[in-house]
């Protein structure tokens, strides 16, 4: 027993446990799909990311950052992060997908478990090899989340976007071939930067792009952000919610784990770093002043993702041990944006504008209640949990050197609430519109009542972004930054 207790506690362990839980999930989910129980299987793939969520969280709180498996760092603040990711799988899955067709339904629960693993390898990668086949896991496992909706729309603007991922999974095979040819066969993080360093620099410096360029993609960063609204506007909002949460960890996670911890360690790669700086800072003013001007919500979100990108790119440029904590805030906070949607849509064609969420805290407090906590906490409202991201986040970019990207971040937040606040404004200060079709079809006050239900996974996440935003106010941040920073 004693045996079993330490192998739990090790981070060995609590690496293995999560992921091949969800992954056994996801394999007799497809089985039982088979068999005609949709309804089981997404509950079973849920099932096994909140146990999961819960693993890792002990994990994040009992051991140190250290090699899990070959190639994949485990513990600490990681496994706070993944821990995020498995909840946001949970809730996604909870959401009850009914935007997407009851014979595909099953199918994108496994797919959202496999893509949660993936999610946890990418994010704690510390070898080349490994991190292009997490990147592309994840990158197939989003082009069926967003071709899986209803609809041709859905199915082009999938299509779209897997050929632009396999542009960049292009770049991705010239940077391994490159880096390992630089490298001397070298894959390993740091054993490879410090060799390619000696390399001429402008060969580092095209290998280190190409690298960068692949992984920007998956995150939507500027200008390799195309795909991000369109994606955002089509997928059913359930599917939504692990498709805007979960990849966006493991992709800026990713991309510090390789060059806050390991990349800006080498004097020539300093170039790098500058062209770094300019993407975060473009992928801020962009994505805030392009969402200024969206209606429909989905949209809006997709753009203020690029913005999103950005300010933890400023975290990636000064080296700020906060960055996991402000992706896994902003996780937590879009996946209930998406799930808000996806119970005020509820099953109906529309649901995603400005104009479809007018006036609906007389109708539905519960869900505006939650929705503008999800609202502030991506704008950085004090008393949240994206308030704290961000201020670890600037704070570190000051203390850099990088003052003037601090700047450009507090100005687009403070930017960001002219389109997050008129969400807020819209819910509570706007006269509802009549929809005709409500007014054709009226609901059954029993199939209503259950569609409200399917707020409550939200609404838990949206009071874990105001607890954990409060109470490091009168305790101390010592122990968020624990569970989530590297």
């Amino acid at each position: 027993m004693s045996v079993l207790g330490g192998w739990v506690t090790d981070a060995a362990g609590l690496f293995w446990l999560p992921g091949v839980l969800v992954l056994s999930a996801a394999a007799i989910a497809v089985l039982v799909d088979a068999f005609g129980r949709t309804g089981a299987a997404v509950r079973l793939v849920a099932l096994a990311s909140v146990l999961a969520a819960g693993l890792s969280a002990v994990a994040a709180w009992s051991t140190q950052l250290r090699p899990a498996v070959p190639g994949v760092y485990g513990g600490g603040g990681l496994a706070g992060c993944a821990a995020v990711v498995y909840l946001v799988a949970a809730a996604s899955l909870l959401s009850s997908l009914d935007g997407i067709g009851e014979s595909r339904r099953g199918g994108v629960a496994a797919l959202i478990g496999l893509g949660a693993v993936a999610c946890q390898v990418l994010a704690g990668a510390v070898d080349l090899v490994v991190m292009a086949i997490a990147l592309e896991t994840v990158a197939v496992v989003s082009y069926g989340l967003v071709a899986a909706g209803r609809g041709n729309v859905s199915r082009e603007v999938g299509m779209r976007y897997l050929m632009q991922g396999s542009v960049a999974a292009g770049f991705l095979v010239f940077a391994l071939a490159a880096v390992v040819g630089l490298g001397a066969g070298q894959t390993g993080y740091e054993r490879l930067v410090e060799v390619v360093s000696g390399s001429p620099g402008a060969a580092a410096s095209v290998t280190g792009i190409l690298v960068l360029v692949a992984l920007a993609f998956k995150a939507g960063a500027f200008p390799l952000h195309s795909w991000v609204p369109d994606a955002y506007e089509v997928v059913e909002p359930g599917a939504g919610v692990f498709l805007a949460g979960a990849p966006k960890i493991a992709a800026v996670l990713a991309v510090w784990v390789l060059f806050a911890r390991s990349v800006w360690a080498q004097e020539s790669f300093q170039n790098l770093r500058v062209a770094l700086a300019v993407m975060a800072a473009a992928s801020i003013v962009f994505g805030n002043f392009a969402a200024l001007k969206q209606r429909d919500v989905g949209r809006m979100l997709g753009y203020s993702a690029i913005a999103q990108v950005g300010y933890a790119l400023v975290g990636v440029v000064a080296g700020a041990v906060g960055t996991p904590l402000l992706v896994a805030a902003y996780a937590i906070a879009v996946a209930v944006a998406f799930g808000c949607v996806a119970a005020l849509q509820a099953g109906r064609a529309k649901g995603r504008s400005l104009d479809d969420v007018k006036g609906i805290a007389m109708s539905r407090p519960v869900l505006a209640a939650v929705m503008s906590v999800a609202m502030l906490s991506l704008t950085g409202i004090p008393l949240t949990l994206g308030f704290l991201g961000k201020l670890w986040v600037f704070y570190a970019a000051v203390n850099a050197g990088w003052t003037w990207l601090a700047l450009v971040g507090a100005i687009g937040s403070v930017v960001s609430f002219g389109y997050y606040g008129k969400v807020i404004q819209a819910m509570y200060f706007s006269e509802p519109e009549q929809r005709a079709d409500e007014v054709a079809a009226p609901q059954p006050a029993d199939e209503m009542e259950g569609r409200r239900g399917r707020v409550w996974p939200f609404a838990l996440l949206a009071a874990l972004l105001v607890v954990a935003g409060t109470i490091p106010l009168a305790t101390g941040f010592e122990w968020v930054l624990r569970v989530l920073s590297v």
